[in-house]
C-alpha cells in the first residue's frame, strides 16, 4: 500500500463522480496498491476495508484528521481532532476472509457472514436506504434449504443487524465528542471511504487550478505538471511573472 500522487488523486477524481461510495473506496484501493486483484478487495471485511482506507489517507495526507458535526442538542458547530490510528490501528490492515458463523436470533439458529466490500457495492444500486438494508441483511444471512424463504420481520432485521454489527466491530465508527456550547455528549458516526473521497475531491479540483495555472504560464503539459511535488508546483506558481 502506498500513498496516493496527484495523478493518482486527479484521476480517481474523474473516475468516482460515477460511482457510488461503496465503489469509490474500491477503486481507492486498487489505486494505491495494483498488484492486490479486484476479487480479493470485493472480499474484505468493512472493517478490513477500511483500515487499508485509513492507511493510505495517512500515507497521503498525514495522519491527523479534522471531524465536523452539528450537536443535535443546541445546533452549535462541534469539532474534534484525532489520528488515523486512533480509528483503526495500521496492523489490523490485513486482509480477511468473511467466514460464516452460527448465530441464535429469535429462537432460531441462523448462519451469517460478515458484511463485505462486495455487499455495500451490490446493494447501493437500491432504490432507497430502506431497500438497501434489507439487500444487504439478506445477501449476510445465509438460508438452507430448510428455510429457503425467510421473512425478515422488523424483530429479526434489527436482530441481524445487530449480530453483523457483533462480528466486524471495526465496521462502524462513532465518535464521541462534546459540545463546547451546551456541553451535552455528542456522537459523530465517521464512514472512513466517504471522508478519504471527500478530501481526494478537495486536493484534485486544488491540483487542477495549478495545472492550469502552471500550464498557461510555462506551457508545460499537464503530465510534466503532474509529475512534480506540490512543493515544486507551489514554487513555481510564487515566481513573479515577468
Amino acid at each position: 500500500m502506498r500513498g496516493l500522487s496527484a495523478s493518482d488523486i486527479v484521476d480517481l477524481w474523474e473516475q468516482g463522480r460515477g460511482l457510488g461510495n461503496a465503489s469509490r473506496a474500491l477503486a481507492i484501493l486498487a489505486s494505491a496498491d495494483p498488484e492486490i486483484a479486484m476479487d480479493g478487495l470485493m472480499a474484505l471485511r468493512v472493517g478490513q476495508r477500511d483500515a487499508m482506507l485509513l492507511d493510505v489517507r495517512a500515507r497521503t495526507f498525514g495522519t491527523e484528521l479534522e471531524a465536523v458535526a452539528i450537536c443535535p442538542a443546541c445546533g452549535a458547530l462541534v469539532g474534534v481532532t484525532l489520528s488515523t490510528g486512533d480509528l483503526a490501528p495500521l496492523e489490523e490492515a490485513v486482509p480477511r476472509l468473511a467466514e460464516p458463523v452460527e448465530r441464535a436470533l429469535c429462537n432460531r439458529q441462523m448462519m451469517l457472514r460478515p458484511v463485505t466490500a462486495a455487499d455495500l457495492v451490490a446493494v447501493e444500486r437500491e432504490p432507497d436506504v430502506e431497500a438497501s438494508r434489507q439487500a444487504l441483511l439478506r445477501r449476510c444471512v445465509l438460508l438452507s434449504d430448510r428455510d429457503p424463504d425467510l421473512e425478515l420481520t422488523a424483530e429479526l432485521a434489527k436482530a441481524v443487524e445487530e449480530a453483523l454489527e457483533a462480528l466486524d466491530n471495526g465496521a462502524l465508527t462513532e465518535l464521541m465528542t462534546s459540545c463546547p456550547a451546551c456541553k451535552r455528549g455528542v456522537a459523530m458516526p465517521f464512514d472512513a471511504a466517504t471522508f478519504l473521497w471527500e478530501e481526494i475531491v478537495s486536493h484534485a479540483r486544488k491540483i487542477l487550478y495549478d495545472v492550469s495555472a502552471l500550464a498557461q504560464r510555462y506551457h508545460w503539459s499537464e503530465g510534466e505538471i503532474l509529475s512534480m511535488s506540490a512543493a515544486r508546483r507551489q514554487f513555481y506558481l510564487r515566481i513573479p511573472e515577468a
